[in-house]
Parts: structure tokens; C-alpha cells; sequence
């Protein structure tokens, strides 16, 4: 009986950790942009998910949250002035956009995609 127990338990356990997500900072600053709105949107192919929306404020950001493995997404302000493509991981993100161009630093899946 204590085996059968001990048996659902592990089955339990194993469950849960299968099913736990990573966590995730992206933070950052756009240059020229105006204060506004920033969204984080998940790319899901057929349509999009917007996980989170903040104030954008002198350009400077910080999304935090939780994600179940690496997914396409991008950053983008209320009127589609700006999109920032990444691959958002559990891991931290900077992003930061100038006139020149935009760095974007992340985990083993972003530099992937960078290349």
C-alpha cells in the first residue's frame, strides 16, 4: 500500500515539474520614441496573444512574466510605429533600439535567431 502512495506521489510531483514555466525579464530602452503604450504580443502563426501592456515612459521598459518554453514574439507600440521581433525564453531579454539599429540580447533561442 505505502508503494501504490509513494507511486502517485512521484507520478505528482513529476506532473507539476513538467508543467512548470520559466520566468522571463525583458527590459530595455527605445530611442525616439514617444511616451506611450508598449505591448509584448506573442506570434502564434494563425493570430497573436498580447501577454502585457505597460506605459512606455522616456523610452524605458520592463516586462516580467512567466512562458512554457520559447515562443516567437515582438514588441510593439500602440500604433504599430515600432515592432521589435525576438524570441521571448525564460531567461532575461535587453532590447535596445537606436536610430542605428537595435541590439537585442537573450538567451540560446535569440542568438539563434539573430544570426
Amino acid at each position: 500500500m505505502k508503494r501504490i502512495v509513494l507511486f502517485f506521489v512521484i507520478i505528482f510531483i513529476c506532473t507539476l515539474a513538467c508543467k512548470a514555466q520559466d520566468k522571463f525579464q525583458i527590459s530595455g530602452k527605445l530611442g525616439g520614441v514617444a511616451d506611450g503604450t508598449l505591448l509584448l504580443i506573442r506570434d502564434e502563426g494563425a493570430g497573436a496573444d498580447t501577454l502585457a501592456t505597460i506605459p512606455l515612459k522616456n523610452g524605458v521598459f520592463i516586462f516580467t512574466g512567466e512562458v512554457d518554453g520559447p515562443a516567437a514574439a515582438y514588441l510593439t507600440t500602440a500604433d504599430g510605429a515600432v515592432i521589435i521581433p525576438f524570441i521571448l525564453e525564460g531567461t532575461n531579454i535587453m532590447v535596445n533600439v537606436t536610430a542605428n539599429g537595435a541590439l537585442i540580447q537573450g538567451g540560446a533561442q535569440q542568438q539563434l535567431f539573430a544570426r
